[in-house]
């Protein structure tokens, strides 16, 4: 299946996984699990969509996706970082 036939969650999209563009298989695995957790979090988050949500929902919602996404980033950096450049 071409990637681009492929519907991408928004974990996927948000983590950035482009299996066609990620040549490093760990690398990949990482941004697939962080992809997962995004969804986790953000799938309960919307089979609550009916209900109101407080500030502090609002706050601790957001605040868990930016963390997961810094999360993500910083793995892939010490799985790429190269010495001396």
């Amino acid at each position: 299946m071409n990637t681009e036939d492929q519907v991408l969650t928004y974990g996927q999209k948000l983590i950035g996984v482009n299996p066609e563009l990620i040549t490093d298989d760990v690398i990949l695995k990482v941004k697939i699990a962080f992809a997962d957790l995004v969804d986790i979090v953000n799938n309960r988050w919307c089979e609550e969509a009916a209900s109101e949500k407080s500030p502090i929902e609002n706050e601790l919602y957001h605040h868990a996706i930016g963390e997961i996404i810094s999360a993500q980033m910083a793995a892939v950096k010490m799985l790429t970082y190269k010495r001396g450049l």
